[in-house]
C-alpha cells in the first residue's frame, strides 16, 4: 500500500502567538504585583534573621477573565533552614539577602524595591519564564528552516509532499520549523547553544513531515541534482523565495574569507553560482547554500 503524500498546509503554529502573549503576562503581571513584592522584601529586611526566608504565598480568586488578576496574600513562614522542605512547592518562595542589596530605596513608598523586587514576583508566578523559553524556540526554529527548505523542494520536485499551499518553500520551511519548534515546548531547551537547538528542531520538524535519516543525505541529493530539482519545481509553479546570495554574503554564511569560497568554488568544492556563472556577480540561490552547509558539517 502506497503511503499517500504529506500535506504541506496543516493548521498554523501557535508558537509566535504564544511568545507574545506570555510577554505581554510577564509585563503586565510584574507591574501587577510588584508592591506586593516589595512589601515582602520590607518584611525580610525588617525581620529575618537568616540570608534566606520562606514566604507562603496564597491567591484570592477575582471576578476578572485570567488567573493573572488575582489578588495574592502572604505571610512569613521562616528561616530557609528550618523550611527547606516547603521550597519547590506551588505558593512558597524564597527571599534572599541578595535581593535587597541590589535594590534601590528610592521610590514613592521609601520600600527597597528595584529590579530584584520583579525577581521576587517571578518566584511567585515561575510560569512567566514561558516567554524565554518560547524565545529560544523561536531562534532554534530559524535556525533550523534552510535545511528544511532542502528538504522541501526535493520532496516538493518530487512529489513525496503534497504542496497544498500558495507559500514559496522559504516560507514553509520558517513555518513547519516552526511547528516543530511548538512541539518541543514540553522539553527543556533552556541549556542548549545554537547548534543543539537547531539540531532538536530540525529533526522535530522532520518527524511532522515524515521525513527521516541523515539531512546531509538530503544535501547532497539536493547538490547532485540541483538542475533537475529547480525544474520540476519550476514546472509545477512553486516558487523557492528566500534571498540570492552574492559571493560576500556566502562567505559570511561559511564564516570562511571571500577569497577561500571562489578558491572552493573554482576547485568545484563548493557549488557553482546559480546565475551569473562566470561573471563579476554570481549569485546563489538560500537553500543552495544551506544545502552545502549542511555537506560541510561533521
Amino acid at each position: 500500500m502506497t503511503t499517500p503524500p504529506v500535506k504541506i498546509s496543516h493548521p498554523r503554529h501557535p508558537l509566535v502567538a504564544a511568545y507574545q502573549q506570555a510577554k505581554y503576562d510577564r509585563k503586565r503581571i510584574l507591574a501587577k504585583h510588584k508592591h506586593t513584592a516589595a512589601e515582602i522584601m520590607a518584611h525580610f529586611d525588617a525581620h529575618a534573621i537568616s540570608d534566606e526566608a520562606v514566604y507562603e504565598i496564597t491567591a484570592r480568586d477575582t471576578d476578572g477573565p485570567n488567573r493573572y488578576d488575582e489578588i495574592l496574600l502572604w505571610r512569613y513562614v521562616g528561616p530557609a533552614e528550618d523550611c527547606r522542605h516547603l521550597l519547590g512547592q506551588r505558593g512558597y518562595i524564597s527571599v534572599r539577602s541578595a535581593d535587597l542589596r541590589a535594590s534601590s530605596p528610592t521610590n514613592d513608598e521609601g520600600l527597597k524595591w528595584g529590579a530584584n523586587t520583579w525577581q521576587v514576583v517571578e518566584r511567585m508566578y515561575p510560569d512567566l519564564n514561558d516567554g524565554d523559553h518560547y524565545r529560544i524556540l523561536i531562534s532554534g526554529a530559524y535556525e533550523a528552516a534552510p535545511a528544511i527548505a532542502v528538504l522541501l523542494a526535493i520532496g516538493a520536485a518530487s512529489e513525496h509532499l503534497e504542496w497544498d499551499t500558495d507559500e514559496t518553500i522559504a516560507n514553509a520551511a520558517l513555518r513547519l520549523s516552526l511547528d516543530g519548534a511548538w512541539s518541543l515546548r514540553g522539553a527543556s531547551c533552556h541549556h542548549l547553544v545554537e547548534g543543539e537547538r537547531e539540531r532538536r528542531v530540525l529533526t522535530a520538524t522532520m518527524e511532522l513531515l515524515r521525513q527521516s535519516g541523515d539531512p546531509r543525505n538530503y544535501a547532497r541529493n539536493f547538490l547532485d541534482n540541483r538542475g533537475a530539482i529547480l525544474a520540476a519545481l519550476a514546472e509545477q509553479e512553486i516558487e523557492l523565495g528566500g534571498q540570492m546570495l552574492d559571493t560576500e554574503q556566502v562567505a559570511e554564511r561559511a564564516r570562511i574569507a571571500t577569497t577561500t569560497l571562489t578558491g572552493y568554488v573554482t576547485r568545484e568544492q563548493a557549488p557553482q553560482p546559480d546565475t551569473g556563472r562566470g561573471t563579476r556577480k554570481p549569485k546563489w540561490h538560500e537553500v543552495t547554500v544551506a544545502a552545502w552547509l549542511l555537506t560541510r558539517r561533521a
